[in-house]
């Protein structure tokens, strides 16, 4: 099976779809999300932690060698007949340089999702997301509309800091800004779908299916 790497704004089911194709081909593939990793690493009190918490609070690309790294271990961590599966990875040119040149000396096939989802769409959706303020479990009002307290631990749910529209803009703006050379690079040699991803989950998760069939 090939290498997938999955693209897309926030709120274009990205994540939720990176959870379906492990959930359809069981341990086929090797999960790597680059964004809970990071902040899985921030909380941690030393240098790499610190690190980490100072670039995301400030809202700055975390550097490529570090980036890099972490993808290296990654394929330590790797098993012999396991496929990729990449969430968030590789967020810059020099980054997708070096990742595709690694995985063309390894002789490993890729294939590039872009879930291409329209900008005041991805607003939309964001506003749909609330947060619990005790366990700081993530919820989609889209799923649950009437929901107003956490299913864990019944505290009240709030709008995330980073999700008021004017921050939210920015982060779109971002994506767009940093990942559109990226998904240009790998739609010129060859290896990126385009999927629409202004639907609900399901007829996305089929056309990925349907890619990875073809």
């Amino acid at each position: 099976m090939k290498d997938i790497l999955i693209f897309g704004v926030q709120w274009s089911w990205k994540s939720t779809q990176a959870q379906e194709l492990l959930n359809k081909y069981n341990d086929k593939f090797n999960y790597f999300e680059s964004g809970n990793i990071l902040r899985s690493l921030k909380h941690n009190d030393n240098a790499l932690g610190n690190y980490v918490k100072k670039r995301i609070n400030k809202w700055k690309m975390i550097n490529d060698g570090f980036m890099l790294s972490l993808f290296e271990a990654y394929l330590i961590a790797l098993w012999k007949d396991q496929s990729m599966l990449i969430d968030g990875f590789p967020r810059t040119m020099a980054q997708a340089y070096l990742f595709y040149d690694k995985v063309k000396r390894l002789k490993r096939n890729i294939l590039v999702i872009s879930l291409e989802l329209p900008k005041k769409e991805s607003i939309r959706r964001l506003s749909w997301r609330r947060l619990c303020k005790k366990c700081n479990k993530i919820y989609n009002k889209a799923f649950e509309p009437d929901l107003k307290t956490c299913h864990e631990c019944g505290e009240e749910l709030t709008v995330r800091k980073d999700d008021k529209p004017e921050i939210v803009k920015e982060r779109i703006s971002a994506y767009y800004e940093q990942t559109s050379p990226v998904l240009d690079f790998f739609d010129d040699v060859g290896v990126l779908k385009k999927i629409n991803a202004d639907r609900w989950i399901q007829p996305i998760r089929n056309d990925i299916i349907n890619s990875l069939d073809s």
